[in-house]
């Protein structure tokens, strides 16, 4: 993430443009494919399909748009491919070693367990999220972020107790992956 942030200020130092004026140029490269998906979204008829036409064609809400969401969605993605990673990875140890002595297993990453100070940090993401009008701009946007940053980690927490649940009442098989795919798919929803 910090790699990737370095990379991001460097290029709008060697550009010497804001991120804003970089998206719009990329916005205007991209704009027949943009105009083409407008006209898709207006035959479909959805009821959102104000709110998604205004957004892809006024080149200013699109960055300001993407600068909300893409930070939050990058490091929701770093965390998740670290986590899934760590579990293949120690899945794999454990069968490489033939069920013999490790020192951790993907069990070990299942019993993950946020610590009960970090719930001043979902506090701080809370309070900006809901008043941070008030302060400044970008501020909801800021604590919209955090929360959902720490709530990946409140995720793996939550996901290694839904395995336990599972295990508790011998759900094994065919079910238990439908009912595991089901609840990581929707777990944003929820």
């Amino acid at each position: 993430i910090v790699l990737s942030s370095v990379g991001v200020y460097s290029l709008l130092q060697s550009e010497n443009k804001t991120m804003v004026e970089l998206l719009t140029v990329e916005y205007e490269k991209m704009k027949p494919a943009l105009d083409e998906q407008v006209e898709k979204i207006k035959e479909s008829g959805n009821e959102n399909s104000l709110e998604i036409e205004a957004l892809l064609t006024d080149p200013k809400l699109f960055s300001e748009e993407v600068i909300r969401t893409v930070p939050s969605f990058f490091m929701i993605s770093v965390f998740v491919m670290l986590w899934a990673n760590m579990f293949m990875l120690l899945k794999s140890n454990r069968l490489m070693k033939n069920l013999g002595s490790v020192d951790f297993s993907e069990f070990d990453l299942l019993k993950f367990k946020m610590p009960e100070r970090f719930i001043f940090v979902v506090i701080i993401g809370l309070v900006l999220a809901l008043l941070g009008d008030k302060i400044g701009t970008w501020y909801p946007d800021i604590g919209m972020t955090i929360l959902k940053v720490v709530g990946v980690f409140y995720f793996f927490q939550g996901i290694g107790i839904y395995l336990n649940f599972l295990d508790r009442f011998n759900v094994r098989g065919f079910i238990r992956s439908v009912l595991v795919v089901l609840t990581v798919m929707s777990a944003s929803y929820m």
